[in-house]
């Protein structure tokens, strides 16, 4: 059967095991139930795609009606928990830790986070399992947030904290590196191409709320006049229903995405690579493809650093408790701007599928923003035009993370290998931006705009083009397409059912 049918079978039948060999889908029942026979949707398709004028889009599944979408919020649940004690953590640590503690730290922790995606992330995810791995990882994110606990208890003694710090650094970005490869992996084998974007769009929809409900509990403490360090021991303990919440995920049956499913039946047995696999993730992260997106990897990574911990800076007054709380509501509005944008941008990606337009679009905002910023006579303190641009900002993180992983999915295959690469790339870039980032303060210790807008805006314009050479050859829906002279065809390209074939272990070619 092709996918789409049997997910109609799945559903038809009450099942909610994947449909492509994994769970034991009832197939006699499920075909029982079917409108047309697999092979007549299949051979109904190639007739569309083969003949000329207008092409009937293909039906619109209901959200809910998606394959294995109850796991993906279940997942997306677990890590709202972790994120709720973690986003605190990381944006307000210039803020409750001095900056030559807080900006080390976070340097120290996406610097750990690359290393491993490079040599290690992939390697174990594929070894012990996307949801194992994650199960593991997330423990590392519970004992980042009790450090933290600690270090704000050592108010004053720097050497202290750092000491405390900079190892839990170094074990959550080995956690985070697993935790994020495995996510990325799962949430890809739960969709499939056509769907990812709303896929996508619920997970970080859900994880994002994180970044609202954090803030706003840790304010609400703090106006209750509980002190600093009994708040954030709530905060970590709340992280840790994050783990208890993955272990549903890990008792699940393995999804399996019906691209890489495809791929297989179409090409026959898959060869072995003679690649090492701690080489695998570095052959990937030097690819064309990798490289072509790498300036949209690394705006991600650039934007996700000034939104966290330079934006903030703009708040500063003889208060530091009130400038904590005024810095909570302003994160607790990016939060939940983030949140609801991602909801938002899932199916418009999909229904879209051209995310170098939707990147282009998104850039116009961000950088009126920037611009806004760096060319305002009195941005310090000024809720009037932090307030809109802190929202405005944490959409367009939404967006163009939305646009990452539709692109991800369309140019390499259902693998961790991927996810590792991409993973690397954000990461160090992020883990170098927060050690330069005092740097790039004023000596008043605002962010220096003249610096942070032209870079973000030739990032912009890089990844722009990168998408589109990177994307020109993909094929993002199933209907409206011709099919190619049989010659220039192989496997599932000839029956009209995807568009992609993998080559190798990551990168994938375009008919």
């Amino acid at each position: 059967m092709s996918s789409a049918t049997q997910q109609t079978a799945a559903t038809a039948t009450g099942k909610l095991q994947h449909g492509h060999g994994h769970g034991g889908t009832d197939v006699a029942g499920a075909r029982a139930l079917q409108p047309e026979p697999a092979d007549t949707a299949v051979a109904a398709e190639a007739s569309a795609a083969a003949t000329p004028g207008p092409k009937p889009a293909p039906a619109r599944a209901p959200l809910l009606a998606l394959n294995r979408i109850g796991d993906v919020i279940v997942l997306g649940l677990a890590f709202l928990f972790i994120f709720t004690a973690f986003s605190v953590c990381q944006t307000m640590a210039s803020t409750v830790l001095p900056t030559s503690v807080a900006f080390p730290e976070l340097g120290m922790l996406y610097f750990a986070f690359a290393l491993i995606n490079l040599f290690g992330a992939s390697p174990l995810v594929d070894r012990i399992g996307s949801r194992p791995s994650m199960f593991v990882a997330s423990l590392t994110y519970s004992v980042f947030g009790f450090s933290n606990v600690i270090a704000i208890g050592l108010t004053g003694d720097v050497d202290k904290q750092l000491a405390v710090l900079l190892f839990a650094a170094c074990f959550v970005g080995v956690g985070a590196a697993l935790l994020w490869t495995g996510q990325g992996l799962y949430v890809i084998k739960c969709s499939s191409r056509q769907t990812i974007g709303r896929y996508t769009g619920v997970f970080l929809g859900l994880t994002s709320a994180s970044n609202f409900l954090g803030p706003i509990i840790t304010a609400v403490m703090l106006q209750e006049n509980l002190n600093r360090v009994t708040a954030f021991k709530i905060l970590a303990s709340i992280g840790v229903l994050g783990p208890l919440t993955l272990v549903y995920i890990w008792i699940r049956p393995e999804p399996s995405n019906p691209d890489s499913a495809s791929a297989q039946s179409s090409d026959g047995p898959a060869t072995m690579s003679k690649t090492p696999l701690i080489f695998k993730t570095l052959r990937v992260v030097v690819s064309k493809k990798m490289l072509l997106i790498s300036s949209l990897l690394y705006l991600v990574s650039l934007e996700q650093s000034f939104n966290s911990g330079s934006l903030p800076l703009f708040i500063k007054t003889d208060d530091s408790d009130g400038d904590l709380r005024l810095k909570l509501y302003l994160s607790t509005g990016y939060g939940l701007s983030s949140m609801v944008m991602s909801f938002i941008i899932g199916p418009v990606t999909d229904f879209v599928s051209n995310p170098a337009l939707i990147i282009t679009i998104d850039g116009m905002f961000h950088m009126g923003v920037l611009l806004t910023l760096w060319f305002h006579p009195n941005v310090l303190n000024n809720l009037s035009v932090l307030i809109p641009a802190n929202i405005i900002l944490a959409a367009s993180d939404s967006v163009l993370m939305n646009q990452v992983y539709k692109i991800l999915a369309g140019i390499f295959k259902a693998d961790s290998v991927a996810y590792s690469a991409f993973k690397f790339h954000t990461s160090l870039l992020t883990g170098v931006a927060f050690f330069i980032s005092k740097v790039m303060l004023s000596e008043s210790g605002l962010p220096r705009m003249e610096i942070w807008a032209p870079i973000l805006a030739i990032l912009f314009v890089g990844a722009v083009f990168g998408t589109r050479a990177a994307t020109r050859d993909v094929l993002w829906k199933l209907a409206g397409r011709r099919k190619e002279p049989a010659g220039n065809q192989t496997g599932l390209q000839a029956e009209v059912v995807g568009g992609l074939v993998g080559t190798d272990n990551s990168e994938v070619v375009a008919d």
